[in-house]
């Protein structure tokens, strides 16, 4: 079939009677990794450990949306505070010429209703993750865990162990896995990024994406931080803008919602702006940026931090409930900002 097609509500989740077990397993072992990496008594992110700043600004729902875009968050025109945290997606802190994903966390700050988590209803925030792939190339939780597991330790290790997770699909998966973590990112700023899992998206389901709508950078910073010396250059020169966009479920063959290795295409549903995120010029540097920053790392970005219109869909994004619960109990993350001044000190 071809062509672009409606949106449905006939989405499905497929969740197993063990999922619970398991997936708390996974997260204990994924907070055994993040124990052994601790330093000076500090433990970090099992994930996503190293930053490149952390920014704040604003968050737009656009108006007049089709009715299949304008549901839960984006109903109604509205704007909120934003903050966003750019990193790394490994558990240290390599080069950043060093493959690895790279990503943004982003908090929208000041949004009420029923939460995905019932036990955060009293909480106002929404978090979307994003990374440059469409999919996950690993395509269960176990397969998932085991990689990150295989690839945390003795270097000398890694390529057994990931045959013993992987099995025959190694070299599929390792060539996708490479073209993602590509370290030919010339800018982390003017990268497309996707959600990568679906959400709930009112009645519909949906992935998103995230486009750049300022001018790319000129120059290549160099450097064992460089994304973090980019990142503090061009905010402090001029304003960074983005446009979130939603892309919607159609039918289990083509948008699947268990199947994280599949790619939506585009020929058959379009994406559809919903949003603008602007952040203002600001100084990364400055002695006000570096405690910004410090501030925004220790808060929890989770995409169950969610409205219940938004919960994350399909047994990766279920993994994921346990596995940033566990990790952010593990370093003791901050509550959820209730204002941006809880941020901004």
């Amino acid at each position: 079939m071809t062509g672009v097609m409606t949106a449905s509500t006939e989405w499905t989740e497929k969740v197993r009677d063990d999922e619970e077990a398991r997936f708390e397993a996974l997260a204990e072992i994924l907070r055994g990794l993040q124990r052994a990496k601790a330093r000076n008594g500090k433990t970090n992110r099992a994930l996503h450990a190293k930053s490149h700043g952390g920014l704040i600004g604003t968050f737009h729902v656009l108006p007049d949306l089709p009715a299949e875009a304008a549901q839960g968050l984006f109903a109604t025109p509205a704007e909120y505070p934003l903050v966003v945290r750019f990193s790394n997606g490994s558990g240290g802190h390599a080069h950043d010429d060093v493959d690895d994903v790279r990503g943004i966390g982003i908090k929208v700050i000041g949004v009420e209703g029923d939460k995905a988590i019932a036990a955060l209803n009293d909480t106002v925030t929404q978090d979307f993750l994003m990374i440059p792939s469409d999919n996950f190339v690993i395509p269960t939780p176990e397969q998932f865990v085991g990689v990150v597991r295989a690839v945390s330790g003795n270097k000398l290790l890694a390529l057994p162990r990931l045959i013993g997770v992987l099995g025959t699909k190694l070299p599929s998966i390792l060539s996708a896995m490479r073209a993602g973590m590509s370290t030919r990112v010339g800018s982390i700023l003017d990268m497309r990024l996707h959600t990568g899992l679906p959400i709930r998206f009112g009645d519909y389901a949906a992935k998103l994406d995230l486009v750049p709508a300022h001018e790319p950078g000129t120059a290549r910073v160099e450097g064992r931080d460089r994304f973090a010396r980019e990142l503090e250059a061009r905010a402090s020169a001029g304003d960074l803008r983005w446009t979130l966009r939603v892309q919607h479920f159609v039918d289990e063959t083509q948008t699947p919602i268990e199947d994280p290795t599949k790619s939506w295409p585009e020929s058959v549903s379009p994406f559809i702006p919903i949003a603008r995120l602007e952040i203002p010029r600001q100084d990364p540097a400055s002695d006000e940026g570096r405690a910004l920053t410090a501030r925004i790392d220790e808060l929890a970005f989770d995409p169950w931090h969610a409205l219940a219109v938004h919960r994350p869909l399909g047994a990766m994004m279920r993994a994921r409930n346990a596995a940033y619960r566990v990790s952010t109990q593990e370093r003791g993350a901050k509550p959820e900002p209730k204002t941006l001044s809880d941020v901004t000190g």
